[in-house]
């Protein structure tokens, strides 16, 4: 995504390693050539949020609702699917 036409914003799953689960992280570039390089200018660990010890990943972005050309500072929304940890011994599928 882009929020002004040249910077770049890339968001994607990460394995978390806190909970064996995943979450997302977002990375900032500041031009195409840039990404193609592989150097971002900023990166942000989102925190799960939605219950404790949950994957949350494969985002996509809604929008940017303000870009202040960080990403901390920046508002912006994003859509993710979440699944929380569920592991048994037995599954019983009556």
């Amino acid at each position: 995504m882009s929020p002004n036409g040249n910077d770049i914003i890339v968001a994607y799953e990460q394995s978390n390693s806190s909970f064996s689960g995943n979450s997302i992280r977002l990375k900032h570039y500041e031009n195409l050539d840039a990404l193609k390089q592989g150097k971002s200018k900023d990166k942000l660990d989102l925190p799960n949020t939605l219950v404790e010890k949950c994957c949350e990943g494969t985002p996509s972005f809604e929008g940017f609702d303000r870009w202040e050309g960080d990403l901390k500072s920046s508002k912006f929304t994003l859509r993710l699917h979440y699944l929380m940890e569920t592991h048994t011994k037995e599954h019983n599928h009556d």
